[in-house]
């Protein structure tokens, strides 16, 4: 495993590289597995996706929507937030920004945040991740939501902490990323759907956060130069169906904020 992964970049020309990814998955979900031999393929699992994200992303997460096993979608949880872990030491900027909520009449601060870059070759893929990890909690597959819940619960709470385009409010059960394409895709984790997108900016979302009482999203875009503050609602076809997968987008914000890099200071 440990030559396999390490030499990857010079023998993924030769290989079914997807097969490799999966059979390192399989020996990291195998209960007959060695505690010893897990972690190796954890490591190489982490060792190729630094050196191919964009087939590594794509084939853990396909596996993670599409696996009937537990145990499985349990391993890949896993695996997604070992890779996150061992990524997440590089660059890191500071956001400071007083918001006001016009609705709520108060200010949301998100000041002196330290926020961290893991991976840069991870942000397009952020929202796939997501995605994944909300259609494995399908409630309609209720034991095996229960299965995976506390996993996959940890594995987003990871992506929150370490990815500022990556969102969640517990109250409202909500989980918001913003994209390189300048939309927010806003999930309802009660039912494990796609419930809004914001499409609120030209430029990619460098930062995403929810108002305290869960009703107000802010979205912010470093490199358009603009904050915005915006309150979705899913709408009547919304509430009939406790979705929005088509034609729920929003593009007026209820506030406009205009913003400037300087250095490792946001103003």
């Amino acid at each position: 495993m440990e030559l396999c992964a390490k030499g990857f970049a010079t023998w993924e020309p030769h290989f079914n590289a997807a097969a490799v990814v999966r059979t390192l998955l399989a020996l990291s979900s195998n209960s007959s597995s060695s505690p010893v031999q897990v972690k190796s393929a954890q490591r190489a699992l982490v060792q190729i996706g630094t050196v191919n994200t964009l087939l590594f992303v794509t084939t853990i997460t396909y596996d993670l929507v599409h696996s009937k096993s537990a145990a499985e979608k349990t391993a890949i949880l896993k695996v997604i937030s070992y890779f996150i872990y061992k990524v997440s030491a590089s660059i890191e900027f500071r956001l400071t920004a007083l918001l006001p909520f016009v609705h709520d009449v108060v200010y949301y601060k998100l000041s002196q945040t330290w926020f961290c870059c893991p991976c840069p070759a991870l942000y397009p893929l952020l929202p796939k991740i997501v995605e994944g990890g909300v259609k494995a909690l399908d409630p309609n597959v209720h034991q095996m939501r229960q299965a995976i819940l506390k996993t996959a619960t940890a594995t987003l709470h990871d992506l929150v902490k370490f990815y500022p385009p990556v969102a969640f409010h517990g109250g409202a059960q909500r989980l918001a990323v913003g994209t390189m394409e300048g939309a927010t895709v806003l999930y309802d984790l009660r039912t494990a759907t796609r419930w809004h997108v914001i499409e609120g900016h030209v430029k990619p979302v460098t930062a995403v956060a929810f108002s305290p009482d869960g009703r107000n999203v802010v979205t912010c875009s470093f490199e358009e130069g603009t904050l915005k503050t915006w309150h979705p609602t899913a709408g009547l076809l919304g509430m009939i169906t406790g979705s929005m997968n088509s034609n729920a987008a929003s593009t007026k914000p209820i506030k406009t904020l205009p913003i400037k890099v300087e250095g490792d200071e946001f103003c």
